[in-house]
């Protein structure tokens, strides 16, 4: 018979190993047969090949590791520093592991048996903590190689949900041509930072640490807090070539803070406070409906309006839930019936429901949409510019169904009225949504419409003249006048290519 060894002499460089008298693969994790046809068929395999692609970047990964530890060990001489490679190189690993999978190395001590089972005896608890600041530079290291030669863009912003931080996110277009995303900065602060100081932490890890040059910041991404616009009159300085753009989610979310619906207001503001510290009463609404209730979050985008949403479709399931559970909240409870069981605030409060519900989805899913990670920069302008379709068409389709429901056999003023009405609570929002854009959004709207131009399905749409290429020099980056000539004598043969390519083919994937 046919020895393991044997099979690993005659398929060479395929990472077969003998372990325990057995045929393994190294690269697919897995015992092979010694029969030839099944080692053949495994070796020509998909499964084989990536596994052997993982093999290799996991074998130079580990190569990498040990050399930067040679060099890291000449300046700080960490603990073990004269173990052997393997060693070294298996804690790191074992290290990354947990703080990609965000277990806190203090547990460590819990997977000990298991990760010394193959004869890697692992250190404490406080020699592996030592480890970080090294990965720590590594990963530094690693992503300033990746964005070396490149254009990037910076999203940065800060929070005050559980204490104050701030986050810095490099986004670029990666080598396979996909859009990138990188966190570089994570700060856990006492205090919200002044504008001053969050361009100086801007300038220390985009320039000191990952070394990004003066022309090839092109884009920042923020909220348009007051501090993050200081931030940027001092980062433009630095990098002239960025095109700097306030966040559109943030505006678009708070338009639903300018609807007028006083019974509806009234009402929810309620509900949520019934809800809010009793898992009884969650119990107990889910346990009638069948649904978890929806709850409010002050921090997630449009969560009053998924409270509404909801009260709109189980409108009918609200009275018989407060009449029977009577326990629950008796002043909230108290609010709540008063307007379900008043006739005409009753009403009201569907009518208001329904044109919030109405209205509201359109701006929930653009604010949504807004936050992909996709090619935003040939989508927003038509998203926005959905909206504006929206108000002007003004399509409520479950205003119409209660107006129906309520005016049938009235005289034709009164569901006009109703209309009005409902109309009315809404318009702030849209007003506010139209001198936003209108106003002082209308210069980046205007950059994101014309960069449409380099969509190849919407360049055969619009059918540009090449004075339509001008348009470009919204972008900072692309105010050259040299570029953009080239760029028009190039618009010609740009339409003709472009003629035939499929609405399902990613713009990126088509441009390399």
């Amino acid at each position: 018979s046919v020895s393991p060894y044997q099979r690993v002499k005659e398929f060479p460089n395929e990472n077969l190993t003998v372990s325990g008298g057995k045929l393994f693969c190294n690269g697919c994790r897995e015992e092979l047969g010694l029969k030839a046809t099944v080692v053949k068929l495994h070796v020509k395999s998909n499964k084989h090949k990536l596994g052997k692609e993982k093999l290799q970047g996991r074998n130079k990964e580990e190569i990498d590791i040990a050399q930067a530890f040679d060099t890291y060990n000449q300046k700080e001489h960490l603990a073990g520093e004269t173990l052997s490679n393997d060693l070294q190189v298996y804690r790191t690993k074992v290290v990354k592991t947990f703080l990609k999978a965000g277990v806190p190395l203090n547990k460590v001590d819990l997977f000990r048996d298991i990760l010394e089972e193959h004869g890697l005896q692992l250190a404490g608890r406080r020699v592996l903590s030592d480890l970080v600041p090294f990965i720590c530079k590594q990963e530094v290291i690693k992503i300033s190689q990746e964005i070396e030669e490149r254009e990037v863009s910076v999203i940065f912003n800060g929070t005050t949900r559980i204490g104050e931080a701030l986050v810095i996110i490099l986004r670029f277009i990666g080598d396979d041509w996909e859009v990138t995303h990188r966190l570089i900065c994570m700060q856990l602060l006492a205090k919200s930072l002044t504008g001053e100081e969050i361009a100086r932490e801007l300038k220390s890890v985009l320039q000191a640490d990952y070394h990004v040059g003066s022309k090839a910041l092109v884009g920042s991404m923020h909220d348009r807090a007051s501090v993050n616009n200081v931030a940027m009159s001092t980062i433009k300085v630095l990098y002239p070539e960025v095109f700097n753009v306030g966040c559109f989610s943030h505006t678009i979310d708070h338009v639903g803070e300018k609807f007028k619906t006083p019974t509806l207001d009234e009402f929810v503001t309620a509900w949520i406070t019934l809800f809010s510290h009793s898992p009884k009463a969650k119990l107990a609404w889910r346990t009638q409906t069948g649904k978890a209730v929806k709850t409010f979050s002050k921090t997630r985008w449009w969560s009053r309006w998924e409270v509404v949403n909801q009260l709109l479709e189980l409108h009918g399931d609200i009275l018989p839930f407060l009449h029977t559970h009577s326990d629950q909240g008796q002043a909230t409870r108290s609010k709540m019936l008063s307007i379900l069981q008043d006739p005409t605030k009753n009403i009201l409060l569907q009518l208001e429901m329904a044109v919030v519900v109405d209205a509201g989805k359109q701006f929930l899913q653009a604010t949504y949409d807004l936050e992909g990670h996709g090619t935003l920069v040939l989508q927003c302008y038509e998203l926005i510019e959905a909206i504006f379709n929206f108000i002007r068409v003004r399509h409520f389709p479950n205003t119409d169904a209660i107006i129906h429901k309520y005016c049938t056999g009235q005289p034709s003023h009164i569901p006009t009225q109703w209309k009005q009405y409902a109309i009315s609570c809404v318009q702030p929002g849209f007003d506010y949504f139209s001198s936003k854009f209108h106003g002082e959004l209308g210069e980046t709207l205007a950059a994101f419409k014309a960069a449409r131009l380099f969509s190849p399905h919407k360049i055969v749409e619009i059918q540009p003249e090449a004075s339509n290429i001008d348009s470009l020099k919204s972008f900072p980056f692309l105010q050259n006048d040299d570029l953009l000539s080239s760029m028009k004598s190039e618009l010609p043969l740009y339409l003709s290519v472009a003629a035939d390519v499929s609405t399902c083919v990613n713009p990126l994937v088509w441009w390399t």
